[in-house]
C-alpha cells in the first residue's frame, strides 16, 4: 500500500540545490592571426530553493569558422522535477578555408531535501529519467541517494547511479521513463530526519579538423527527470519544506513510464536546425 505523504511546514533543513555548469568554443584556423574564443561558468554552491532555471551561451566567429555552444537548467521543487539541455555547433569557414574547432558543455546538478520518516515498512527513493541525443561527445549520469540519521537500525548511506553511456563518435539515442531507485526498510515508531539527494549531470561536445563541414549536436533532458519518493506499509514520510513531494499527486505517482511529449519532438527536431541558421547568420555578418 502507499502512503501518503503528509503536507506539512517544513521543520528541519530546508531542500538545496547545487549547480555547476561550464562551456567553451574555440576556433583557430589556418594562418589566422589569434585563436578565437569564448566560454562561460556558473557554480552557485547550495542555495535553499524550491525552484531555479539558468541558461548560458558561448560563441566565436573569424574569418576560419565559428562556434557556439549552450548549457541550461531548470528545477521544480515543487513537483521534484529535473531539467538540463546542452548544444554545441561547429562549422567551417567560408570558401573550404581549413580550421580547427571545438565546442562543449556541461551541466552537473543535486538537488537535496530531508525528510522526516517513521513507522514500519520501506522507502523507495528514486528518479525516472528521459533523454534524447545527437552528439559526437555526450555523457549522461543519474543518480539518487538517501542518509539516514544516527539510531535508524540498518538506515546508512546508499545511492544508485546510472551512467547512460560516454561515447567518442557520433550517437542518436534515447532512454525513457529509465528507473533508478533505491529501497531501504525502517522500522521505526519514533522516526528521524533522512536525507535524500537526486543528481543529473550532461556534457556534450564536438570538435573537428582542417575542412570540416558544419555540425551540431545536443543533449536534452529538458522532458524533465521526475523524482520522487514512495512508501511501502505503515509509513510516513514528511518533507522538511512547504512544497517538495508534500504533495500526494507528485509523491505518490509510481512514474512508470513517462512519455515523451510532442512538444519535445518538435523542439528536438528544431535544435540542429536553430544551430545551422545561427553559423550561416554569423558567417554572412563576417
Amino acid at each position: 500500500m502507499l502512503a501518503a505523504l503528509i503536507a506539512a511546514p517544513g521543520t528541519g533543513a530546508a531542500a538545496t540545490l547545487d549547480v555547476f555548469m561550464q562551456g567553451g568554443v574555440a576556433m583557430a584556423g589556418l594562418g589566422a592571426p589569434s585563436e578565437m574564443f569564448d566560454n562561460f561558468f556558473f557554480a552557485p554552491g547550495p542555495v535553499d530553493t524550491l525552484s531555479d532555471a539558468r541558461n548560458e551561451e558561448a560563441a566565436a566567429t573569424g574569418f576560419f569558422g565559428s562556434g557556439s555552444t549552450s548549457a541550461s537548467y531548470s528545477v521544480d521543487g515543487e513537483r521534484g522535477q529535473l531539467r538540463l539541455g546542452l548544444t554545441a555547433d561547429v562549422s567551417d569557414g567560408p570558401d573550404g578555408i581549413g580550421g580547427t574547432g571545438t565546442a562543449g558543455s556541461l551541466v552537473q546538478m543535486t538537488f537535496m531535501e530531508s525528510f522526516f520518516v517513521s513507522g514500519a515498512g520501506s522507502v523507495t527513493v528514486g528518479m525516472a529519467v528521459s533523454a534524447m541525443w545527437n552528439s559526437t561527445l555526450w555523457g549522461l549520469d543519474a543518480s539518487t541517494a538517501y542518509n539516514g540519521s544516527a539510531g535508524f537500525t540498518g538506515v546508512s548511506f546508499n545511492a544508485n547511479t546510472r551512467s547512460f553511456g560516454q561515447s567518442t563518435e557520433g550517437t542518436v539515442g534515447s532512454v525513457l521513463g529509465e528507473l533508478i531507485e533505491v529501497m531501504f526498510d525502517i522500522d521505526s515508531p519514533e522516526g528521524g530526519i533522512i536525507d535524500f539527494s537526486w543528481t543529473l549531470n550532461g556534457s556534450t561536445g564536438i570538435g573537428g579538423g582542417s575542412g570540416q563541414v558544419a555540425q551540431s549536436t545536443f543533449l536534452n533532458a529538458m522532458n524533465t527527470a521526475n523524482i520522487f519518493v514512495r512508501t511501502e506499509g505503515a509509513v510516513t514520510a514528511v518533507a522538511q519544506t512547504n512544497g517538495f513531494l508534500s504533495d500526494p499527486a507528485f509523491g505518490q505517482i509510481d512514474p512508470g513510464v513517462i512519455p515523451l511529449p510532442a512538444s519535445g519532438l518538435l523542439l528536438l527536431a528544431g535544435l540542429g536546425g536553430l544551430g545551422a541558421l545561427r553559423q550561416r547568420r554569423r558567417l554572412i555578418r563576417d
